[in-house]
């Protein structure tokens, strides 16, 4: 499989301007499938930083492809008929860890636009994305 990249693919690189907690499926394929839609269809002109609340290195950093990846939509349109269209997603900037690059998480206190979490029971949860907000906010 290749690795995307924003030399082979140029686009957009949006200012920083949302914090995201989390890079699973539901954010990566909803959420920042929408703020791809609509930094293509408004001026939102708003980029994504995954911070990942976990310490793992699976699946792989979103950074290895420049924070590009594809989201592939599947099912009926309005008409009832199928669809199956392909995406590449480039609102996501960059990913970090909170683990293995604390004081890069810590530069973020800046962006005060949008923060996003999709909490799930059995990984960190909103507890955990709370402890992480008010440590960043002691320092």
């Amino acid at each position: 499989m290749n690795t995307l990249n924003r030399r082979d693919f140029p686009g957009a690189l949006y200012p920083e301007r949302i914090i995201q907690f989390g890079e699973g499926n539901f954010l990566r394929a909803f959420v920042d499938w929408q703020i791809d839609l609509l930094n293509e269809h408004t001026d939102l002109n708003a980029g994504v930083v995954v911070v990942r609340p976990i310490q793992s290195d699976f699946p792989p950093s979103l950074s290895t492809q420049d924070g590009l990846y594809t989201t592939i939509i599947r099912g009926l349109n309005e008409q009832g008929e199928a669809v199956s269209e392909a995406r590449l997603i480039r609102s996501v900037n960059r990913e970090i860890s909170v683990y293995s690059q604390y004081d890069e998480f810590l530069k973020l206190a800046h962006i005060r636009r949008c923060v996003l979490s999709s909490p799930t029971p059995p990984r960190r949860g909103l507890a955990g994305t709370r402890a992480i907000v008010s440590k960043m906010r002691q320092r």
